[in-house]
C-alpha cells in the first residue's frame, strides 16, 4: 500500500506585492509577483492626471493608478495584496487601502 503525499496549500499562490512611492511631485505604485519580478508600474502622471503637480500628488490620483493596474490584477487573478510603502502615512495611504478594499482584494500585510 502506497502513502500519498498531501498537497500544500500554497499561501502565495494569487499574491502579489504592492509599492507605494511618492516622490515630490508623483505617486509611483510598482506591482510585483512574490519572487520580486516587476509585473506593472504606473504612476500618477502616466494614468491621466495631467502635468500639474498638485493634482498628481492628490489622494484622487490613487483611484486612476489602481484603475490602470486592475487589468493586471484581474489577468493574474491576484486575491491577496503584501503592501510595502516608503512614504509617511497620510490621506493616499488610506486612500489606497480603500482602493484595495473596493476592489475586492485582500490585504495580508502591510510593511
Amino acid at each position: 500500500m502506497k502513502l500519498k503525499a498531501k498537497k500544500k496549500f500554497n499561501f502565495y499562490r494569487n499574491t502579489c506585492n504592492l509599492y507605494l512611492r511618492k516622490s515630490f511631485s508623483n505617486i509611483f505604485l510598482t506591482m510585483t509577483d512574490k519572487k520580486g519580478n516587476v509585473v506593472k508600474c504606473a504612476s500618477a502622471g502616466s494614468s491621466g492626471m495631467g502635468r500639474s503637480k498638485r493634482r498628481k500628488k492628490a489622494p484622487q490620483s490613487i483611484e486612476k493608478i489602481m484603475l490602470s493596474l486592475k487589468f493586471y490584477f484581474n489577468l493574474y487573478k491576484i486575491e491577496n495584496v503584501f503592501l510595502y510603502f516608503s512614504a509617511r502615512t497620510s490621506k493616499i495611504f488610506y486612500t489606497l487601502l480603500k482602493e484595495i478594499q473596493y476592489h475586492g482584494f485582500n490585504i495580508r500585510r502591510i510593511f
